[in-house]
This record gives C-alpha cells, sequence and structure tokens, in this order.
C-alpha cells in the first residue's frame, strides 16, 4: 500500500511540473570527466559519420567496407554504429549506474572498441580516404579514456 501511495504522488508530482512547463534536473555525474570523455566521443563519432556522408560514403556504402577483425568480418558501419551507441547510450548508462562493476565495464567496452579501430585504420580502402583522420582522432580519443582512482572507481 505504501509504495501505492509513493507512486501516486509521484505521479501528481510529474503532472504539476508537466503542465507548468517545468522539468527536473538530471543528477550530476558521479564522473564528470568520464561523462566529458564520452560527450566529446560522440560528437567525435558524429562528424565523422556526416563526413562520411559529404564524400558520398552512405550507410549501404558503409555496410560494404568490410575487414576482419578477430576472423570476423565488421564493416566500417558497423564499427562506427557500435562507437556512436556506446559513446551516447551506454557509457553514459554505467557511467551514472551504481553497481561496483560499470567503470570496470566502460574500460573493457572501449578497450574493444580500440581493438576494433585500429584493425579498420590498416584497412587498404581507408589510406586515402579523408575519414582516415578522423578516425585517428577517434581512436586517440578512445585511448584518453580518463582514468580514475580507486576511490572514485568505487563511488
Amino acid at each position: 500500500m505504501n509504495q501505492l501511495v509513493r507512486l501516486w504522488r509521484a505521479f501528481w508530482q510529474a503532472l504539476r511540473l508537466t503542465l507548468r512547463g517545468q522539468t527536473i534536473s538530471a543528477p550530476p555525474s558521479p564522473h564528470p570527466q568520464l561523462s566529458a570523455w564520452a560527450a566529446e566521443g560522440q560528437r567525435l563519432v558524429e562528424a565523422c559519420q556526416r563526413l562520411a556522408d559529404a564524400q558520398g560514403l552512405s550507410r549501404e556504402k558503409r555496410r560494404s567496407l568490410i575487414v576482419q577483425v578477430d576472423r570476423r568480418p565488421i564493416s566500417l558501419e558497423t564499427v562506427l554504429s557500435g562507437l556512436h551507441y556506446h559513446f551516447r547510450m551506454e557509457y553514459p548508462s554505467l557511467i551514472l549506474s551504481d553497481d561496483e562493476f560499470s567503470i570496470l565495464t566502460v574500460s573493457a567496452l572501449n578497450l574493444d572498441d580500440v581493438h576494433r579501430l585500429k584493425v579498420l585504420l590498416q584497412a587498404d580502402f581507408l589510406q586515402s580516404s579523408p575519414l582516415l583522420p578522423f578516425l585517428q582522432r577517434i581512436l586517440a580519443h578512445c585511448e584518453a579514456l580518463p582514468q580514475l582512482s580507486a576511490e572514485e572507481a568505487t563511488l
């Protein structure tokens, strides 16, 4: 019964805020350096995708540009989409999570992204591409993952 009362109060509070055009601000990030890093990574990947589109590399064309990563075929589009998803959704969610392994998960996913980017950057089809400097910049950004102290990592 107590939960129902709390839910009812929350509903009415949300309705009042909505009718007034107000919102509740998001809580501050427990790891602002990581949040800023993820936001910058998202910006870099989106800039790379826009450049690819401007250079005539549509999504379909990017899907046809394949490299072998750990003996599995993976396309340029899959790598870019994966990076975009991680920076836009996965990393921010993990950074805000209070799970004790969330920061370790960010590091592990990022390490996997770095590996894919390194393999991708060796592909012949990218060597004369205007995307090459953008992808190198994304790689450098991924490799510059802010390190947290043991205290910060367990907050």
